[in-house]
């Protein structure tokens, strides 16, 4: 069973992993909205976009790889977990050669439905092939991605995603710099992803002899076992995808691809604050079906208490603070002119993971539970109505239309849907549920953007040291009052032991 210190560092290492690329990303994207321009940003988010959907062929194997991987490693289960592992490669190969075969009619429907600028038209089929290439390869190596999650080696994962990030981003400066453009781009991601494949076979290969990926091992059987989990898993990463990656074909098919820029500054950070939460959660998920597989159902029910409580305080840390002072921080990081049209579609965005946020969770609890069919058609249906809301409300109110036919959705599917049927498994009350967590919250919450907000009135945030010197108070000030006003007795008590350690060990040492 997972011990403390595992899932401990295993989400510290997450955290890292993901505030590394955070820190990237916030040096590398204003430099890439100023060399490609408006337009040209745009271009580049709809092919993200179109990835994001190609990446959908995963099938949602790489999460069953992880939780059959966890569950026969604990019990030295080798050739079932090997089975898993081939049957995985086999399925997913035909897979990565069907997309990089139907790739071409891809780039001929988007060139063909979207009205680009003559200078943009051309090089747009070639970015889709090559980007194809590039998701076929990820489709793959989600079955290496599984294997090193399904061991909790989530150090390697991150060190991995900060190495290939850095190096991506020297590429990208390297290139642009030197006239190669878009495509240059694309050619660049494709290679870091290579890297990043063989890297992560390279370890397991090292470091986890007992695996293996040869073809022998795959059977039938076992490729509809991987399959009757997975399709509920690639349900609920089909909705995902309609929820945050159709806003780009939106807006560019009802505005222009200019506007994608505009929306995509606030949602990448949103984007960034749900994968870093995303990033915690997804620690569990092991966690929660090694419990699950020992019939530790109060052990598994309180667990998932404690953790929504975890995820509570990063989110209200984050969300609270963006809605503060987000929109001083995209004039300062992106420039004036994008303050005042970005800043209300931040707002909207991140009001969404305040409630969205911890229930990143619940879904790792569903899947780690083999419990999450419903949970996924649910979500599929609901991201198809903000789809089409999407479509109506953009006529209207534009950009702020987008945001808000989101909002409506998922926060209904937040603080209904998926409490709902998280709680039924244990029998235990909604109500009840939010007591224990969202409710004792709210106070630090409203400590933290308090804080904020009269430190920014007072001494406006005019630059990062100033902006940041305030975020870094505020944080200490919300931390205080998270220990004093949210914690219960049980959690003080077990951060006091733990300090105590801590420092008996710095002592021996």
């Amino acid at each position: 069973m997972a011990s403390f210190k595992t899932i401990a560092k295993n989400v510290a290492s997450n955290y890292l992993g993901v505030m590394g690329s955070i820190v990237i990303a916030f040096f590398l994207s204003p430099y890439l909205v100023r060399t490609l321009g408006d337009t040209g940003y745009g271009v580049w988010s709809i092919i993200a976009s179109l990835t994001a959907y190609m990446s959908l062929l995963d099938l949602g194997v790489t999460s069953a790889v992880a939780k059959y991987v966890s569950e026969h490693r604990v019990k030295n289960d080798h050739k079932s977990a090997n089975e898993i592992l081939a049957s995985s490669v086999v399925l997913l190969l035909f897979v990565a050669i069907a997309l990089v075969a139907v790739s071409p009619a891809i780039a001929s429907f988007i060139s063909n439905t979207y009205d680009f600028d003559d200078s943009y038209a051309p090089i747009v089929a070639t970015l889709i092939i090559v980007s194809a290439i590039d998701m076929a390869l990820y489709v793959l190596s989600g079955v290496l991605i599984g294997a090193v999650t399904g061991v909790q080696r989530y150090d390697i994962l991150n060190i991995i995603r900060i190495v290939i990030a850095l190096l991506k981003a020297g590429l990208f400066y390297l290139l642009l710099s030197n006239g190669y453009g878009l495509v240059g781009m694309a050619a660049a991601a494709l290679a870091t992803n290579v890297l990043a494949a063989i890297i992560m076979y390279l370890f397991i290969r090292r470091e986890h002899k007992e695996m293996s990926f040869s073809f022998r091992h795959a059977n039938i059987a076992t490729g509809k076992k991987i399959f009757a989990f997975s399709k509920f898993t690639f349900i609920a990463m089909v909705a995902g995808q309609v929820i945050y990656y159709s806003d780009a074909f939106v807006i560019g098919f009802f505005m222009s691809a200019a506007a994608i820029t505009y929306y995509s500054i606030p949602w990448s950070l949103s984007e960034y604050t749900s994968v870093l939460l995303n990033s915690v959660s997804n620690t569990f998920m092991p966690v929660f079906s090694e419990l699950h597989s020992s019939d530790e159902k109060e052990q598994l029910y309180d667990t998932y208490i404690k953790a929504t409580r975890l995820m509570l305080v990063l989110t209200n840390l984050i969300c609270f603070g963006i809605l503060a002072v987000g929109g001083d921080f995209i004039g300062l990081w992106m420039g004036e002119q994008y303050q005042e049209r970005c800043t209300p579609i931040l707002i909207i965005l991140f009001a969404i993971l305040i409630f969205k946020g911890p229930q990143t969770l619940t879904n790792a609890l569903l899947q780690g539970m083999a419990q999450h069919k419903r949970y996924s058609l649910y979500n599929l249906g609901l991201s198809f109505v903000n789809l089409g809301l999407n479509i109506v409300l953009v006529q209207k109110y534009g950009l702020i239309g987008i945001a808000a036919g989101t909002a409506i959705t998922q926060i209904f599917f937040s603080i209904v849907v998926g409490p709902i049927m998280a709680n039924r498994l244990f029998d235990k009350s909604v109500m009840q549920y939010f007591m224990k967590t969202y409710v004792p919250s709210i106070p630090a919450a409203v400590v933290l953007y308090g804080t904020l907000y009269a430190l920014s009135a007072r001494w406006q945030p005019d630059n990062y040291a100033i902006l940041f010197g305030e975020a870094i108070l505020a944080a200490l000030v919300y931390l205080a009052a998270t220990y004093f006003l949210f914690l219960d007795t049980e959690e003080k008590t077990f951060i006091a032991e733990k300090i105590r350690e801590r420092r008996q060990q710095s002592l021996q040492a």
